[in-house]
Parts: structure tokens; sequence; C-alpha cells
């Protein structure tokens, strides 16, 4: 008799065992799916802010400087539009130039190139041109604003 309630008593203690063992199991197997969930929502989220993040800099740019070079010159004034047209031209090179990450060009050259091409060009404009070569003005400042804060941050991000 003794004999049997020690035999049940082992086989009592190695069903609790092999129970621990099942709900061991089952637990690191729950904590790998939820690791696994939670990894793929973090791809999902993290392919979602890249989707809505703004492009590269090297493609915004160029874009950003053909809208800020584009001048009105009267027509009786047709001279004038051709040193305009070439600093234009200039300008968006240098631009291209820097996106491309050559030429020697940086970021404040770009602008202080521009700032001077426009300074010439308000020279020769009439009041109503240069009231909107200052809107393209402000608006090419806060977007210029918007870019050296981008960079800055992908700068801290590196």
């Amino acid at each position: 008799m003794r004999y049997t309630q020690t035999a049940e008593a082992v086989a009592a203690a190695a069903a609790a065992a092999q129970l621990q063992k099942i709900k061991t199991v089952a637990a690191a197997e729950a904590e790998a799916a939820a690791a696994a969930a939670a990894a793929a929502a973090a791809a999902t989220a993290t392919a979602a802010a890249e989707a809505a993040a703004p492009p590269p800099k090297a493609e915004t740019t160029p874009t950003i400087t053909t809208t800020t070079t584009t001048t009105t010159t009267p027509a009786s004034s047709s001279s004038s539009a051709a040193p305009s047209a070439a600093a234009s031209a200039a300008s968006a090179a240098a631009a291209s130039a820097a996106a491309a990450g050559g030429g020697g060009w940086g970021r404040c050259d770009i602008m202080q190139q521009q700032q001077q091409q426009q300074q010439e060009e308000q020279e020769e404009e009439t009041p109503q041109q240069q009231q909107q070569q200052q809107q393209q003005q402000q608006q090419q400042q806060q977007q210029q604003q918007q870019q050296q804060h981008q960079h800055q941050q992908d700068c801290q991000q590196v």
C-alpha cells in the first residue's frame, strides 16, 4: 500500500511537472507571438512614416530654385532679361550640382547667390514686380528654413 501511495505521489509530481512545463512553453510561445506582432506593428509604422516623409533633399532643392528664379520683365526691357536668365541658369546649375553632391557648392553659397541675383533683379523691376518678388522671397525663405530645420534633424539622427 505504501508503495502504491509513493507511486501515485511520484506520478502526481510528474504530472504537475509536465503541466508546469506545458504552461511555461505556452507562455514562451505567447510572448514570442506578442513580440512578433509588436515587430510587425513597428515595421508597418516605420513603412507608413517613410511613405509619409518628404522626399530627400536632392529631389526638393532643384524644385525650390526653379520656383524662386522665375522673373517677369516688361517687354520694353528685353535687353535686361538676358543677364537675369543667365543668373537664373547659374543659380539652377549650382543648386543641381549641390543636390548631386558635387561642384563644391554649399547650401550657404547657393542661398547667397540667390539673394544676390534677386537684388540685381529688383533694381530693374517695377513696384508691382518688386512686391511679387518679395512674396516669392518670403516663400523661399520659409521653404529654406524648413529645409534647414529638416537638414539639422537629419544630421542629428546620423
